[in-house]
């Protein structure tokens, strides 16, 4: 007769080989399934095993490390080929504080790259300095030229004695940590950075071989509209419009879109334009129905989403067809501080 003991313990027993020798028994045959697989003897496995390693595996995503940098907002990449910081942050006490808005401006600089700079860079005298990224507040970011002055404060650091300007050595960042700069939070790995915004809907991504600001969900790209002043203001921006004019000559009016979206808008419209016959100031103007016209090539202009190129089809005037540029002119005369050369997202 067992004791009350014994019959416990031979009930704990019972009920392990119950409860977990079919699992054992499933595991094993599962691992034997698998290397008669392995051996070629069987077709198939249902293990939840993991698979055999790729020969190439992808690397994991670095992990995201927070680092506070608003107190001294300029750090390096890891390779130190790309400095970004606060340029009107307020770097010294020799300098008084800049105005709260424009200390939200982001500059990134790059010595290294492959992506092509703006046309305009080319030809500006700014002493060879390399293009670099500038964001401005509720701005889109611009691969653009900078002056060798945007950053000077961050750069170096006035001496007391009035003596020479002192380098300042940038955070030498790890690859992984994410930067908070305060208007910035940039996400750094060992040649690039990926910098948001903590106040509006932007981003940008740069590195030698790329720089991207992509367009924000709710946002759309822009047409500059010429009404005959010798520039073209990007604060004449118009979306989906009904009536739209390019200079004193060209007037689209009763305009249905059939498409408006980040690559292209089309539609038709009435077109009425000077035929310049016999020259532009008799003033003869001819009317044309059903014209298509396509905004295409968009492009960041003065910290916005613009369509740089307006294409005319129009069977009735084939010679009055064609494409032009319709970007705000400001930028090329410089009359806009505010305004970058064109650059692609």
């Amino acid at each position: 007769m067992a004791t009350t003991s014994q019959q416990s313990d031979f009930d704990r027993v019972k009920r392990w080989g119950k409860e977990f020798l079919p699992a054992l028994w499933c595991r094993s045959l599962v691992l034997v399934s698998c290397g008669l697989l392995a051996a070629g003897l069987l077709t198939s496995c249902t293990s939840h095993s993991t698979a055999a390693a790729a020969p190439h595996p992808r690397p994991a995503t670095a992990e995201r490390v927070h680092y506070d940098l608003t107190g001294q907002p300029y750090f390096e990449t890891p390779d130190g080929n790309i400095t970004c910081g606060l340029p009107f942050f307020h770097w010294s006490n020799l300098s008084p504080p800049s105005a709260a808005g424009s200390q939200q401006a982001v500059i990134c600089r790059i010595k290294k790259y492959t992506v092509p700079p703006p046309a305009a860079c080319k030809s500006r005298q700014d002493g060879g300095t390399p293009p670099g990224v500038l964001m401005e507040p509720y701005q889109y970011a611009s691969f653009t030229c900078l002056n060798v002055l945007d950053d000077q404060d961050m750069i170096y650091e006035p001496a007391a004695n009035g003596g020479a300007a002192q380098p300042r050595n940038p955070y030498h960042a790890h690859s992984g940590q994410d930067i908070n700069l305060g208007p910035v939070i940039c996400f750094v790995q060992t040649s690039s950075v990926d910098c948001t915004s903590t106040t509006a809907p932007r981003t940008f991504h740069l590195d030698p071989d790329s720089f991207r600001s992509p367009l924000s969900p709710a946002d759309s790209v822009l047409a500059a509209e010429n009404r005959g002043s010798p520039d073209t203001p990007a604060s004449t921006a118009v979306v989906r419009p009904s009536t739209y004019q390019s200079g004193n000559n060209t007037v689209f009016s009763n305009i249905t879109w059939n498409q408006w979206d980040s690559a292209t808008a089309t539609g038709t419209a009435t077109y009425r334009f000077n035929t310049c016959t016999p020259n532009c100031a008799a003033g003869n103007y001819q009317t044309d129905q059903n014209v298509t016209i396509s905004f295409t090539d968009p492009m960041i202009v003065c910290g916005r989403w613009f369509f740089t190129e307006l294409t005319v089809h129009d069977p009735a005037a084939p010679s009055d067809s064609g494409t032009i540029m319709i970007a705000p002119d400001s930028y090329d005369s410089m009359t806009t501080p505010d305004c970058l050369p064109p650059s692609t997202g």
